[in-house]
């Protein structure tokens, strides 16, 4: 009776067969339709959708496995991390006991002690080559804030090595060691073979993670620092310009930010472009006070920063304020014995030259002195800055043989750094030339001044601040020879520059005044004559700069 002809009885014989296997208690040939049977008749009847309901089922299922794959990858990651952060802050622990749980840290530990204790057992950690790499790349990053550049360079090399063995030659984490290399280069004024490293580490960083990433961000942050420091201005300051409207549309960090603000703002201060980088610094002030409070070494970066802009517009007094504020701060975190408060303290000497208070300034950058070449070494840019405003003071004092000595080595300092073209070697050679005019040796001081007002417009700008303080010095040479004409068109150049971007009282300004009295009576214009010294009679009265922080 099944609805199947071709499972019912084919016979009555079969039937009857069937009877007897009952009654015998024997294995029927007709059964029930099973699981399979009644499948395979629905699968038949329905093949179109069996089928798609299978592949839905198989996507599903794939889906489920690799889903449950990632969930327990990343669980195990994140348990791996977890694991990774507990050791590191074991081992941070052990710095600062010594090893000795049960005693504690010292009293008197010292952060050089503590970090010569943590680099050696990072260099003997070999269960974990991760972490070791790790804190092998920290620590040579925490010696370069102390300024310890060759510790910092042992370290960070090891690093480097131990992260192309992890993660192979091309990589982020690769990436993100090279851009701290190349900054240590050029920390060590080595800037050859800086920028090769960090133009690397960017194309590496970019190969490798998305444009918002913080390691394709600082990578981006060190070639424009490389190539400010290089005197590749518009080239540093276009792309950092770009990177920052980039992550400026994003919810970047503000952070981040500021790091970019903070490069930028340094290379408008190297390019002289004061106005600018004055308003990034404050900017930067105000951003980082509100991060980190007022005490934190960003803070100090920034105070010292704007110190040394408004030395350079002539606003002494607030020069030396915030280099005092600066002082204080980088103090309190590195101590007295630290390149950056080298830095601030040359900061400090340049305004109480210029105040006139020469033993205070004298002893601020002798100080800085003793600290940088202990840091760098003879050859580097800060202990040529230094040097730089010693050789001021001992012009100051007429003590010009001494003064053009110290000149003629920063100038070659800055050479062997930088190359010839460089704007430094042109700051070095003005002031050579001045000391060669206070000598009277004025054919001499006349073609150093022409020679750096050259430099000054190829590598700046003819309308530079820097280019106008050199018009203004080859005008007083030509004075000093007589050539009235000629020293009028020098002077009054430099002087149109200054009046645009500099205090009104500032020194350089003064004695540009001075000197077109002087040049119009040689050349019997009265009249013209007169105004400047209406001028000079008016900046007199306000003999203090403008307050540039009101």
């Amino acid at each position: 009776m099944h609805k199947d002809p071709a499972r019912r009885f084919g016979s009555v014989e079969a039937l009857m067969r069937d009877i007897d296997h009952y009654l015998n208690g024997e294995p029927l040939d007709a059964r029930p339709d099973g699981l399979r049977y009644r499948a395979g008749k629905f699968i038949r009847r329905h093949v179109r959708p069996v089928a798609a309901a299978a592949i839905a089922f198989s996507i599903i299922v794939g889906l489920t496995v690799v889903f449950t794959w990632r969930l327990a990858k990343a669980r195990n990651d994140a348990l791996a991390e977890a694991a990774r952060t507990q050791r590191i802050q074991r081992f941070m622990i052990d710095i600062f006991q010594g090893g000795d749980a049960i005693a504690g840290p010292a009293a008197d530990v010292k952060v050089v002690d503590m970090l010569d204790r943590g680099a050696r057992a990072a260099q003997a950690l070999e269960s974990d080559p991760k972490v070791r790499a790790d804190l092998l790349f920290n620590f040579a990053q925490i010696h370069v804030k102390q300024g310890q550049l060759e510790k910092a360079e042992s370290l960070c090399l090891s690093a480097l090595d131990q992260r192309k063995a992890l993660y192979g030659a091309d990589s982020s984490e690769v990436a993100e060691t090279l851009t701290a290399l190349g900054l240590l280069r050029a920390d060590q004024s080595r800037l050859e073979e800086a920028e090769p490293l960090v133009r690397d580490a960017l194309a590496m960083a970019k190969r490798h993670l998305s444009m918002h990433d913080p390691v394709v961000s600082s990578a981006e942050v060190a070639v424009a620092r490389v190539l400010g420091q290089r005197g590749a201005y518009p080239e540093a300051i276009g792309m950092l310009e770009q990177a920052i409207q980039s992550q400026s549309a994003t919810d970047v960090a503000t952070a981040d930010l500021a790091t970019m603000l903070s490069a930028l703002a340094d290379v408008h201060y190297n390019a002289g472009h004061y106005e600018q980088c004055v308003a990034l610094y404050r900017q930067l002030l105000e951003m980082h006070t509100r991060l980190y409070g007022a005490r934190h070494p960003s803070v100090a970066e920034d105070l010292g920063s704007l110190g040394a802009a408004m030395n350079d517009l002539g606003y002494y007094s607030d020069a030396e304020k915030f280099s005092r504020q600066a002082i204080d701060v980088h103090r309190s975190y590195y101590g007295s014995d630290n390149p950056k408060v080298a830095g601030n303290l040359t900061t400090l000497g340049r305004a109480l030259t210029y105040e006139k208070k020469y033993e205070e300034a004298e002893e601020a950058l002798q100080q800085a002195l003793i600290i940088q070449e202990r840091a760098y070494g003879p050859i580097h840019s800060s202990v040529a800055e230094t040097l730089n405003e010693l050789g001021n003071i001992a012009s100051m004092r007429n003590l010009l043989d001494d003064a053009e000595a110290k000149f003629r080595r920063v100038a070659e300092v800055y050479r062997s750094i930088y190359g010839d073209r460089h704007s430094f070697v042109a700051v070095a050679l003005s002031n050579v030339a001045s000391i060669r005019m206070d000598k009277k040796d004025y054919p001499a001081a006349e073609q150093l001044y022409r020679d750096v007002v050259r430099r000054f417009t190829e590598s700046l700008s003819s309308d530079n601040v820097n280019t106008g303080i050199a018009r203004i010095k080859l005008g007083r040479t030509l004075l000093r020879e007589k050539r009235f004409r000629e020293a009028e068109i020098e002077t009054l150049a430099g002087y149109t520059i200054l009046q645009k971007q500099t205090s009104p009282s500032t020194s350089f300004l003064r004695a540009a005044r001075k000197d077109l009295v002087a040049e119009y009576e040689g050349l019997k214009k009265p009249e013209r004559s007169a105004k400047f010294r209406a001028e000079l009679l008016a900046t007199a009265e306000k003999p203090l700069a403008p307050t540039a922080s009101k």
